[in-house]
């Protein structure tokens, strides 16, 4: 599931220039966004599958939140250096607003896990009008994994407590969610109601509501099923992998928004339906394979997209490339890069950190 949701990020991102995915004059995949909610609800699912008996037993909470470092953190360090270099490149031929000295300090504040409050533009891939402010100058998407690690040390709070609390605790942050939404897109005469937030130096405070709603929700999900709650929904598992696979990319293709009304739509319904029956489908054989290469390269994907697109599109128009054999070239380095960093540096670097971390606690 987060590898086709990554992937269709992807593809909304570097595809955005041409606008040629589009349907009824809408444009496809413009509820992409929409996957960064589907990603939190699939942390705290996984989290807590992952976690909670071992918090309960003899995983201390430092512990804990060394493991989710060390598996976020040098991935996202990579990201943020090849996405250094793109947004130097994109500063040398005009398409960002940022000086040297700003670059350096975001890079900075980025790899010490912090966002950098500004308000630079950047006009990725020339699309107008330019992102202004992105917290994560270098590798824009990365905001998601800084509510990531949030939401990993929020875990701590809440992984031990009842349903009947995890209900207040999505329904309240929903309310504020929805809240501060409303609030941000009339004031950004967005022309609609938006959840597209928390990216940005002015939009940060909403990402605080949407990522406690969605990761709690993953808590409450996956509680729920062990205690044989949404039976009926489970049900479902037999659409098989490729059913659930087309449900996801037919969920974030979505062309029409409905004046942003598809987007509670998702994160209240479809998201969570997709998480329940989700869990219960077994790919087996080639599907299984399938499943985890899809599983190992949504986070390289995730994290690599935009950096190397970015690099991609500027060396392209240099060049004179036509706009889709920059796309494909786009996707393409995007896939060869993911792999290799995947494999070649984030795996041993984990593998590494993990032996002397926990080597020399127990030493």
């Amino acid at each position: 599931m987060r590898g086709v949701a990554a992937i269709a990020v992807m593809i909304f991102h570097l595809t955005l220039p041409s606008q040629i995915l589009t349907f009824g004059g809408h444009e496809l995949f413009r509820a992409s966004y929409l996957a960064v909610d589907l990603f939190f609800i699939l942390s705290g699912f996984v989290i807590y599958h992952s976690y909670a008996a071992k918090l309960s037993g003899a995983l201390s909470p430092q512990d804990y939140v060394l493991k989710r470092i060390i598996r976020i953190y040098p991935m996202y360090l990579v990201g943020l250096l090849i996405g250094a270099a793109g947004l130097l490149l994109m500063i040398r031929v005009g398409a960002a607003e940022i000086s040297l000295k700003s670059l350096i300090a975001g890079t900075i504040f980025n790899m010490s896990g912090l966002p950098y409050p500004n308000f630079d533009t950047t006009a990725n891939f020339g699309v107008l009008p330019p992102k202004r402010g992105e917290l994560f100058p270098a590798n824009p998407p990365a905001w998601s994994l800084f509510f990531e690690m949030v939401a990993s040390v929020y875990f701590l709070f809440v992984y031990n407590k009842g349903q009947d609390d995890l209900k207040k605790i999505c329904l309240s942050a929903l309310v504020v969610f929805l809240g501060l939404s409303a609030v941000f897109s009339v004031a950004g005469r967005l022309g609609e109601f938006s959840l597209n937030l928390g990216w940005g130096t002015g939009n940060f405070i909403v990402g605080v509501p949407r990522v406690i709603f969605g990761f709690t929700v993953g808590i409450y999900l996956y509680k729920g099923l062990q205690a044989g709650a949404f039976e009926k929904l489970a049900r479902f598992k037999s659409i098989g992998h490729a059913g659930l696979y087309a449900a996801i990319l037919a969920a974030l293709i979505m062309p029409v928004a409905a004046g942003g009304l598809y987007s509670i739509l998702f994160i209240c319904v479809i998201a969570p339906a997709l998480v329940i029956i989700g869990a219960g489908v077994r790919p087996t054989g080639a599907a299984e394979r399938v499943s985890d290469i899809l599983g190992w390269m949504s986070y390289p994907v995730y994290c690599l997209h935009l950096p190397v697109g970015r690099i991609v599109y500027i060396a392209g128009s240099h060049m004179g490339l036509p706009t889709l054999a920059v796309q494909a070239a786009s996707f393409a380095l995007t896939l060869a890069a993911a792999y290799a960093v995947g494999r070649y540096v984030d795996e041993p670097l984990r593998n590494w950190l993990s032996g002397k971390t926990f080597a020399a606690r127990q030493g």
